[in-house]
């Protein structure tokens, strides 16, 4: 699978930790096409996860905490293709037994539901 090779994965990892600097289109496409590649082989997904690029998308969705506030600041560019896209990397991620624990251990629901509640979305 040519994800699995370090200059993809690199370059997605690189989109993911520059999401302001790419833009939510090419996050979004970005997210689309390592969901659809899980989709494909649910075997990718314990690659994913061990090459680093679970931790990328998961550090682009986690935020700030807003002061005083029970939610937190997403910190990706307000796109509405990006935001449709990230339920289902997470239910991608989460296809193996493994990838749902880790996906439970880090809890991004929290981090979706600041969407509801941020300035800029």
């Amino acid at each position: 699978m040519q994800l699995q090779k370090p200059e993809m994965t690199n370059a997605f990892i690189d989109i993911m930790d520059n999401v302001w600097s790419y833009g939510g289109a090419m996050a979004a496409l970005t997210c689309t096409l390592l969901l659809h590649i899980m989709n494909a082989d649910p075997q990718m997904v314990h690659y994913v996860h061990n090459s680093g690029l679970a931790k990328s998308f998961l550090r682009m969705i986690k935020g700030t905490t807003i002061k005083g506030k029970a939610w937190f600041e997403p910190n990706f560019p307000p796109s509405p293709d990006l935001i449709m896209a990230l339920p289902n990397v997470i239910s991608a991620l989460s296809l193996t037994e493994d990838g749902a624990k880790r996906i439970r251990d880090s809890n991004p629901i929290r981090e979706l539901l600041g969407i509801l509640c941020g300035r800029i979305y």
